[in-house]
């Protein structure tokens, strides 16, 4: 996570005046939950019901803020261009 913030502060510094609003809300949104779906292939199941189940509740849960992160980082490009 720090990584992830360090990265952020530099892109922050570098391009702020350059980038749409709501690029950061979408690039912290989108690592932050990308790394923890992934993560969470090695995590052990903190519950007995999540034994057969494809995806586990924490992947289940990181999905809708990465596309979330994805779609805000999208509307950021798409309304600085206009």
């Amino acid at each position: 996570y720090f990584v992830i913030f360090l990265f952020g502060l530099l892109l922050y510094k570098k391009y702020k005046t350059r980038i749409g609003s709501g690029l950061f809300l979408g690039y912290c949104l989108f690592t932050i939950f990308t790394f923890r779906f992934f993560v969470e292939f090695i995590k052990e199941n903190q519950v007995a019901f999540e034994d057969g189940m494809t995806l586990i509740m924490g992947q289940w849960l990181s999905i809708p803020f990465i596309i979330i992160g994805v779609g805000s980082m999208i509307y950021s490009n798409r309304k600085k261009a206009e």
